[in-house]
């Protein structure tokens, strides 16, 4: 018997991820998305379900429609909703930010789900829930959510994910090497555009004889290590390339992908510094990802995918909101530091910081022309962004290398 899957969010991981997998497996009889943007909901009832989502490949750019979605409001349509929730076999939830699962009042996700649990037990019929919101507890936040409201949730299993999968929405007149997008539906400005990669891992399934009805989707006793490699090394990678390019006057990661002694030294970012350190960490672990030849196959195929032209990511859009993306613990500061306690002195990614830096002070017009003002060094500077300033000793040593 087919499944139903219910996803909330309308962004380019709900639409070029969970609703393409779901209507490529064929395992799934219906689609219903949950959108706050009224407008959107508007937009696609008049498309009548149907929605483009555009796909590239390392050769071209496939063209695929999802058909026969169910778009609902969560307030307007909320008894709706709350109906297709306690028929879902499958859900997932691809918003902005985990912030937003408890914001929405009767209608936030943690409301509806809770509601969905107390009109129908959860002891009975299995659920499986994934949350793709970038966050390596995203699954805890949501469950704490719902669980505050006492209710069962027996049978229900929240699962964390890593998509490493890159994706957007751009503006559906741009043409990568001269092919056309579909526009996500008639009239509208903008286009999703997602690459062809699909393979995703997600937590353990506890449940009894339940299993994921997405064929790409591997499950992880521990989920926890694969996640540390897409940040420290996947993201790590993909925000030093846009940083570097940034500084070398690139526009998009195409272009970034046409400087060969670029694309080396990145290589030998990933290679030298983030798979070493991975490694170190998680010496004990048998997966094939933390052996070298793993991790070398892994950054091969990583690396082309990051500047596929038919994607063309703009920089300036990878490279946004550098303060975060220089926080403690996070992909660049974070990858740095898992090195450094390896015993590597982490040039490359030290190299990375320093264009970030310099792009930061761009950003907020600090300095001379954005230029680094002598008076204060990398150092003060990056302190200056962290809140907490009680540091490890790897971060005190990042800060006195750089």
């Amino acid at each position: 018997m087919k499944k139903k899957y219910v996803g909330f969010g309308l962004g380019a991981i709900q639409t070029g991820l969970f609703l393409v997998e779901a209507q490529k497996s064929g395992n799934f009889s219906t689609s219903v998305l949950i959108e706050v943007d009224r407008g959107l909901v508007a937009a696609l009832r008049k498309a009548e379900g149907k929605l483009w989502v555009n796909i590239a490949h390392a050769a071209s750019v496939e063209r695929f429609q999802l058909q026969d979605l169910t778009v609902l409001h969560p307030e307007e349509d909320r008894e709706a909703v709350i109906k297709a929730l306690c028929e879902a076999d499958e859900i997932g939830t691809a918003i902005p930010s985990v912030d937003l699962y408890d914001k929405g009042g009767s209608s936030s996700i943690a409301e509806l789900l809770a509601e969905m649990c107390k009109r129908q037990n959860r002891a009975i019929k299995p659920l499986l829930i994934y949350t793709a919101e970038n966050n390596n507890h995203a699954a805890e936040i949501l469950e704490a959510a719902v669980l505050s409201r006492n209710v069962n949730i027996e049978a229900l299993q929240i699962l964390n994910t890593v998509v490493g999968k890159m994706s957007g929405l751009v503006d559906s007149v741009y043409q990568p090497l001269g092919q056309k997008l579909e526009a996500s539906f008639m009239g509208s400005p903008r286009a999703y555009l997602v690459e062809a990669f699909n393979q995703i891992l997600i937590s353990k399934i506890n449940l009894s004889d339940v299993t994921s009805a997405f064929p790409t989707f591997s499950e992880k006793e521990d989920l926890l290590p694969f996640e540390e490699v897409k940040l420290y090394g996947h993201n790590a990678c993909h925000a030093w390339l846009a940083y570097r390019g940034l500084e070398k006057g690139y526009q998009n990661m195409a272009q970034v992908g046409e400087d060969s002694s670029l694309m080396q030294e990145a290589r030998t970012v990933l290679l030298q510094e983030c798979g070493p350190a991975l490694r170190h960490r998680y010496q004990n672990n048998s997966d094939p990802i933390f052996s070298e030849t793993g991790f070398t196959a892994y950054a091969d195929d990583l690396l082309p995918r990051m500047v596929n032209p038919f994607l063309a990511d703009a920089l300036d859009r990878v490279g946004r909101d550098p303060q975060r993306k220089l926080a403690r613990g996070d992909r660049l500061i974070g990858a740095a530091a898992l090195a450094t306690e390896a015993g590597i002195k982490p040039e490359g990614l030290l190299n990375g910081i320093r264009s970030a830096l310099d792009y930061h002070r761009k950003v907020l017009e600090l300095g001379q022309e954005g230029q680094i003002n002598k008076a204060q060094n990398y150092a003060d500077h990056l302190k200056s962004l962290w809140s907490d300033t009680t540091l490890l000793d790897a971060e005190k040593q990042i800060l006195a290398w750089i």
